[in-house]
């Protein structure tokens, strides 16, 4: 049996109640005739891992074979789920109250069967329920400081937002400029940017004189040098805002939520501008439109702040140590 294992090592091992019954069953029945070294051998690695789970509401000693090194959570999708209930109709708040449970659970239980384990900020680590989730590494995304030092272009847009527009953090973003900021300041025009928009961004944009829609572009940088100011109004989702490190690689001043910052921890005031109120929003805006000299000394800082903290350099240097550490334990 061990030599037929070991001649093609299986990808996935299934069948009734596997991890609970015939693999406990083989590793014991092995270890008791052969020894502990011996049975190593059912992994690639040689790597058991001895854990315990709940079976029926009682714990269980089950076994992980080692085989596949790294997994990368990049954010932690349960939560982002999570905070999308309220924004359902009655009718779907329970399937995406359920869909939560399931991916917090599902989460939790692969996080075993891998050596390795990343993520994209620190705030979607603390939101992985699993007793050692302390041990995932953190890699944020980067940006490329070459391809953003873009040559300018006229500005004929006081706001721009980038992004999926069929994503549903998105589509919120829109319908709240839309809704509370946009009627606050009369006399300025929202670029909007990003493919695939949804029915609903198309149908705001087109009841909306002062916003453009361009869907899909080319070159997203082009859309960048067009505003003034970046306002990012992220109050549901997870992970790290990618349009918010492109933005500020650009120079533009950026103004968002706390929840969108804590991954990418800038200085409000310094490097960013935090809003959590239209209020807040509409304030911010007014300044930084009516003061050239601080949208280009944030924006300077902006640029600054991310190409020392989330260059591709310092990712990828953490992921090839990750890789070294795979191939040392194959």
């Amino acid at each position: 049996f061990k030599q037929i294992w070991m001649n093609d090592y299986p990808d996935i091992v299934t069948g009734w109640n596997v991890e609970y019954f015939d693999i406990q069953y083989i590793i014991t029945r092995m270890t008791s005739l052969f020894g502990d070294e011996w049975v190593k051998d059912l992994s690639p690695w040689r790597s058991l891992r001895q854990t315990g789970r709940e079976f029926f509401g009682k714990m269980q000693q089950t076994y992980q074979i080692s085989g596949v090194a790294v997994i990368d959570y990049m954010d932690a999708l349960s939560m982002g789920i999570k905070r999308r209930i309220e924004l359902q109709p009655t009718y779907k708040k329970w399937l995406f109250k359920i869909e939560a449970k399931r991916l917090a659970k599902y989460e939790r239980e692969i996080f075993d069967y891998f050596e390795y384990k990343t993520i994209i900020s620190e705030q979607d680590k603390k939101l992985i329920q699993h007793p050692e989730a302390s041990d995932i590494v953190c890699i944020p995304n980067g940006i490329d400081e070459s391809f953003f030092n873009f040559v300018p272009i006229t500005k004929d847009a006081e706001l721009v937002f980038t992004g999926n527009m069929s994503y549903p953090p998105n589509i919120e973003a829109t319908k709240y400029l839309s809704e509370h900021i946009l009627p606050r300041l009369p006399n300025s025009k929202l670029l909007i940017s990003g493919a695939s928009p949804a029915p609903a961004v198309k149908e705001i944009a087109n009841s909306n004189i002062s916003i453009e829609l361009t869907g899909w572009v080319d070159d997203i940088r082009t859309s960048y040098a067009r505003g003034k100011v970046f306002v990012a109004p992220m109050f549901i989702g997870t992970g790290m805002q990618n349009k918010l490190l492109e933005a500020m690689a650009m120079g533009l001043p950026c103004i968002t939520t706390s929840l969108a910052n804590d991954a990418i921890k800038g200085i409000h005031g310094t490097h960013i501008f935090v809003a959590d109120t239209k209020e807040e929003f509409v304030k911010t805006i007014q300044e930084l439109l009516a003061n050239e000299v601080l949208r280009e000394q944030i924006g300077q800082n902006a640029k600054a702040y991310v190409q020392q903290n989330f260059s591709w350099e310092i990712s990828t240097a953490k992921l090839v140590e990750i890789f070294n550490s795979v191939k040392n334990i194959n």
